[in-house]
């Protein structure tokens, strides 16, 4: 079966507002129920179920499996591993795997906001000066606002 008609749905619903989150966790089980090998279908699985925190029945376990599934089915997916450090650092405070996340992350090509979070786990770890040179390394390239106000709140202390 073909993930696509599965992945344009997901998209649009996971953009539109959060009322859509029940119709997106039917779509996206029966998405994985036709196309379990699909990993940006257990990517989008993820994102929704974060939107969805306060439902009963759905744990910050839930979303980082569906993290975890999508590198499983595909390990070079940068956006699942970038997710995966998000969850790991905001939701676990497990920074030694965040870290490790958005260091394969970048490894495999991941753009800003994968250098973003390495920096951001690098500075909670007590190692402020590794991050403020990866960011400014990242900045000489390319002048952005996340990367600038994550050096600001670095050199201002707020995350070390």
């Amino acid at each position: 079966m073909n993930e696509e008609p599965f992945l344009k749905r997901l998209w649009e619903v996971v953009h539109e507002s959060p009322a859509t989150t029940a119709e997106a966790l039917k779509l996206s089980d029966a998405a994985l129920q036709a196309c379990p090998w699909s990993a940006e279908l257990w990517y989008l699985r993820g994102l929704i179920l974060d939107k969805c925190e306060e439902l009963p029945n759905i744990t910050r376990e839930d979303y980082r499996h569906c993290y975890e599934r999508a590198i499983e089915c595909d390990p070079g997916f940068v956006e699942a591993h970038v997710a995966l450090g998000y969850t790991l650092d905001v939701y676990y405070d497990d920074f030694p795997a965040a870290e490790s996340a958005f260091r394969k992350a970048i490894a495999l090509g991941g753009g800003e906001e994968a250098y973003v979070g390495l920096a951001r786990v690098l500075a909670q770890q007590g190692r402020s000066r590794s991050a403020l040179r990866l960011l400014h390394r990242l900045q000489s390239r390319k002048h952005s606002t996340p990367v600038q106000l994550m050096i600001r709140e670095i050199e201002e202390g707020q995350w070390g």
